[in-house]
C-alpha cells in the first residue's frame, strides 16, 4: 500500500505505477528498500527545510539517515491491538495469549527496525537518480558546482569593494560548500566573499587577492570538513601574516556537541564526517556567531552552552 502525495489516495502496488488521480509514482517499498514517493518528498522538505535552503546531497542522505533512526511506536501498536482484538472476535482463544503473542510479536518488530541497516550513501544516490530520471532534479537540491562564471551583472564596483561591503574572506573547503553559502545568500548576510581552497570560483578568488593586497586588517576565515584533511587546509593556503585568521571548523569534537546527529553514527568513524552533516540552518548559525565574535565555532558553542542558549541544538532539530 503507497500514499499517492497528490491526492493521498491509499494505492495498492498492484494497481499499477499510476494512481487514480494521474500522479506517476517512482518508488515501490518492495523493490526500493522502503523507499515510498511519500517517504522521500518528505525529506526533501526537512531537507530544504520547507523550501527555503538549497541542500546538498550529503545533507540529503544525512536527513534519511536521522528521520529513519524514528520509530512510530503509536502507529505499529495499534496495529497489533487490532489485530489481536480481530483474533479474539474471530477465535476462541484466550485474550491473555493473544496479548502475549501480540506484544511478543511486536516488541520483535520494533527491534528488527531499530537495528536495521540504513541504505549506504551510494544506495541512497541512486534512489535519487531515479527520482531525477522520472520528474527531474529536486528543487533546491545542488548536483554540482555551478558558479563557475560571474553573473550578466558582476558587481565588481559596488558589493565587491571593500571599503563599500565586503567584510571578511571566507575560504572552504569544497566547491559545493561554496554553492551551498552563496545560494543561501550567506556571503551577502555576513559580508564575505567565498571562494574553495583550489580557486573556485575563480573570479572571485582573484578579486579577493586585490581585497587582501589593499586591506592588511581583512580578516580570512577558514570552514572545512571534520577530516584530517580538513584540518589541515590551513598548511595548503599562503596567507599573508598581517591578516587575523581563524579557522572556523569543523572538528570531529565539535561534531560531538550535536546530540541530533546521533542516528548518524559518527562515533563509528571517530566523528570524522563531512561539514554538509549538518543541516544549512545549523551550519548558518554558528558561522553567522563565529564571524560576528571573530571566534571559532568550538567557542560559539561553548558559550551558548554556558548561556543556556539551546540554538545549537534546536538550528538541527529539523534533521528530526
Amino acid at each position: 500500500m503507497m500514499i499517492c502525495p497528490k491526492c493521498k489516495n491509499n494505492h495498492k502496488k498492484n494497481d499499477g505505477t499510476y494512481c487514480r488521480c494521474g500522479y506517476r509514482f517512482v518508488f515501490r517499498p518492495d523493490v526500493d528498500s522502503g523507499m515510498t514517493d511519500n517517504k522521500f518528498m518528505l525529506i526533501l522538505k526537512k531537507a530544504s527545510a520547507d523550501g527555503r535552503y538549497y541542500f546538498t546531497l550529503s545533507q540529503l542522505y544525512c536527513f534519511y539517515r536521522t528521520m529513519k533512526g524514528k520509530i512510530n511506536l503509536s502507529s505499529i501498536m495499534a496495529k497489533y491491538i487490532l489485530i489481536g482484538f480481530l483474533v479474539v472476535l474471530i477465535f476462541p482463544v484466550s485474550w491473555q495469549v493473544v496479548f502475549f503473542l501480540i506484544a511478543l510479536t511486536a516488541f520483535i518488530h520494533i527491534i528488527m527496525l531499530y537495528y536495521r541497516e540504513p541504505l549506504t550513501e551510494e544506495e541512497f544516490r541512486t534512489l535519487v537518480n531515479k527520482w531525477s530520471t522520472a520528474k527531474g532534479f529536486p528543487d533546491k537540491m545542488l548536483v554540482k558546482p555551478s558558479l563557475h562564471e560571474p553573473p550578466s551583472a558582476f558587481p565588481e564596483r559596488d558589493v565587491y569593494n571593500y571599503n563599500y561591503g565586503v567584510e571578511g574572506i571566507l575560504i572552504v573547503q569544497k566547491q559545493i560548500i561554496v554553492d551551498l553559502l552563496v545560494r543561501n545568500g550567506f556571503h551577502t548576510d555576513q559580508r564575505v566573499l567565498i571562494f574553495s581552497v583550489d580557486g573556485y570560483p575563480s573570479y572571485i578568488e582573484e578579486q579577493s587577492k586585490k581585497l587582501l593586497q589593499a586591506s592588511p586588517e581583512l580578516p580570512i576565515y577558514l570552514l572545512h570538513d571534520a577530516t584530517e584533511e580538513g584540518m589541515a587546509m590551513r598548511k595548503k593556503i599562503k596567507i599573508p601574516t598581517s591578516h587575523k585568521v581563524v579557522d572556523l571548523g569543523m572538528s570531529p569534537d565539535q561534531l560531538q556537541n550535536f546530540p541530533t546527529l546521533k542516528p548518524l553514527r559518527l562515533q563509528e568513524q571517530g566523528y570524522n564526517a563531512p561539514l554538509d552533516v549538518l543541516p544549512y540552518a545549523a551550519l548558518s548559525a554558528m558561522g553567522t556567531a563565529a564571524i560576528a565574535a571573530g571566534i571559532p565555532f568550538d567557542e560559539v558553542l561553548v558559550s551558548w552552552k554556558r548561556e543556556g542558549n539551546s540554538v545549537g541544538d534546536s538550528s538541527v532539530s529539523s534533521y528530526g
